[in-house]
């Protein structure tokens, strides 16, 4: 929230807030249950991460976030082995029915073996249209567009998408890394100051005609939105250090951890590049809360 890109996201009905809220708890008690060890703790755990996978179909990799977080629970907290390993796998057992109840029903109704077709979509309209238009290919794009809607399933169209996006992505690769490139730089430092606070708070308003929208932007806000995009470049500064300190002292359950959630929250946004600071809400407190970890060492090594 730092950034604004929490903030800024506050008044606009999207899943951000609502599944920040719920993958923070998930994640909060995902520790909880294995210092505690209450039934009451497993079934709110369990409830929190349900909720969130009707939210947005990325906790359906949760059950291999809980098993690192076993693991780090073993190294952080010296817990038992054996027990802890068996719990886990339980508790990840149970974690996979419960957040595939989305992919059970899209099965049962679409014969679509997955929770969402998001993913499909993703793929195709935004790295796959992106790359085409950087390479001038716009009619392409538009000519699968039109195939893809052509196909009555869901599968098939999430099917057709994802293979239209392998090849632009296999024909075009020096254009999909500068489309990947923009990503990150709009996925790291964007806090949507400029875009979002004029839209939804009426910040100086001046026209608005269905879905395109024409505003001013206050030199306050353009210089608040300016410092805010170098204070995260700032944190993730740190955070990298953070990472470079994890791979020195061989802190393989810190690194495992930050993996699995640059897989779950990064690795989407980078291919997609659709809403830039939105897709880091989620993770955005647990980059602060690295980067202060590193710059606390920082600032004790300055004073001896």
């Amino acid at each position: 929230c730092f950034s604004g890109a929490y903030f800024t996201n506050v008044a606009v009905i999207l899943t951000d807030t609502l599944f920040t809220l719920l993958f923070l708890l998930g994640f909060y008690f995902g520790f909880k249950i294995y210092r505690d060890k209450r039934f009451s703790t497993l079934l709110i755990f369990l409830g929190i991460l349900t909720a969130g996978a009707l939210v947005r179909p990325t906790l359906s990799l949760f059950p291999i976030l809980n098993l690192v977080i076993a693991f780090w629970m073993i190294k952080k907290n010296n817990l038992e082995v054996k027990p802890t390993v068996v719990r886990s796998v339980f508790v990840s057992v149970l974690i996979f029915a419960m957040v595939n109840i989305s992919t059970l029903r899209n099965y049962s109704n679409h014969s679509f073996l997955s929770p969402s077709s998001v993913v499909g979509v993703n793929a195709f309209e935004y790295l796959g249209k992106n790359v085409l238009i950087t390479e001038g290919k716009t009619a392409e794009y538009e000519k699968y567009s039109i195939e893809i809607e052509r196909l009555h399933s869901i599968a098939e169209k999430s099917k057709k998408r994802k293979s239209v996006m392998m090849q632009t992505v296999l024909r075009y690769p020096m254009s999909t890394l500068k489309v990947i490139g923009v990503n990150s730089i709009n996925f790291c430092l964007l806090n949507n100051l400029t875009s979002n606070v004029p839209r939804y708070f009426n910040y100086e308003w001046k026209a608005f005609k269905g879905s395109c929208y024409s505003y001013k932007i206050s030199p306050v806000l353009r210089i608040l939105t300016y410092a805010l995009m170098l204070f995260f470049a700032i944190v993730w500064f740190f955070f990298l250090s953070k990472i470079v300190t994890f791979i020195r002292r061989k802190d393989y359950a810190n690194l495992l951890l930050l993996a699995i959630l640059f897989l779950m929250f990064v690795l989407p946004a980078l291919l997609t590049g659709s809403g830039g600071a939105r897709f880091r809400v989620p993770i955005e407190h647990i980059l602060i809360i690295y980067s202060l970890s590193a710059f606390w060492d920082w600032r004790k090594t300055k004073k001896v």
